[in-house]
């Protein structure tokens, strides 16, 4: 069997992110992020980093390889709570003859209640891309009912079959074109005057959090628990949500 070439996930989101003045994170609430920032195991290898930055409060990313079993990839960007942008929400599973491939932005506010915001975060932004790749092989819901139940309408969910090596980097071109977009709303957004709808978008933002860690945990310490440990598994969920 040839040696499988997994995709530069973890590369291409970086080279997004390279116009950003990133701060490396080191520690989030007393818990030191030094092991898993460049981490090798019998089974696994990998480097998940936490950044902050304008406008951003806390940005994951980073990548994980199970020898020749998979190559995961995880990217979740938190604005800082005086901005209403969505969360950017990446989760990429590469396996040899498959890729899940997941991408989003979350809600931060009711979408029944701020119609403004559903128009520019989701209408606007992002349902020509939800457009442009609802034709990806292997599109579907999002696997998890708890994911489904957080996403906006427009995520992009599909398990791509790898009929030739060219599809994973079609796989990757959603959580490419997603960032882009993501971006420039970043550097357009401005900050909160209404104290009102800056607690709205923070209630949201810490159901958000506490939603994603309670249902994350188990099948993180399930999937990944026992080949990277159970104290880097509980590691990358605080960094990633």
């Amino acid at each position: 069997m040839a040696e499988i070439v997994w995709t530069p996930y973890l590369e291409k989101m970086r080279e997004l992110l390279s116009p950003l003045d990133l701060k490396e994170v080191r520690e989030i609430g007393g818990e030191d992020l030094s092991p898993i920032m460049d981490f090798r195991t019998p089974k696994c290898h990998g480097s998940f980093k936490t950044y902050r930055a304008n406008k951003i409060e806390k940005l994951t990313l980073g990548s994980l390889y199970l020898d020749e079993e998979g190559h995961y990839g995880m990217c979740t960007i938190w604005p800082q709570g005086e901005y209403e942008l969505p969360l950017y929400f990446s989760n990429w599973e590469e396996k040899a003859k498959e890729v899940l491939t997941l991408v989003d932005f979350t809600p931060t506010v009711d979408l029944l209640m701020n119609e403004p915001y559903r128009k520019k975060y989701i209408d606007e932004a992002i349902s020509p891309l939800w457009n442009k790749f609802g034709t990806l092989p292997g599109i579907q819901p999002a696997p998890y009912a708890f994911v489904r139940g957080m996403c906006s309408i427009n995520y992009t969910c599909a398990v791509v079959p790898v009929t030739n090596e060219g599809m994973r980097l079609v796989a990757l071109q959603p959580h490419l074109e997603y960032l882009k977009v993501y971006l420039k709303l970043l550097k357009e957004s401005e900050s909160i005057i209404e104290e009102k709808r800056r607690w709205e978008v923070n209630r949201k933002r810490a159901a958000l959090s506490h939603n994603y860690r309670k249902n994350f945990i188990p099948r993180v310490k399930k999937s990944l628990g026992v080949t990277m440990g159970e104290n880097m598994a509980n590691l990358l969920i605080i960094m990633l949500f």
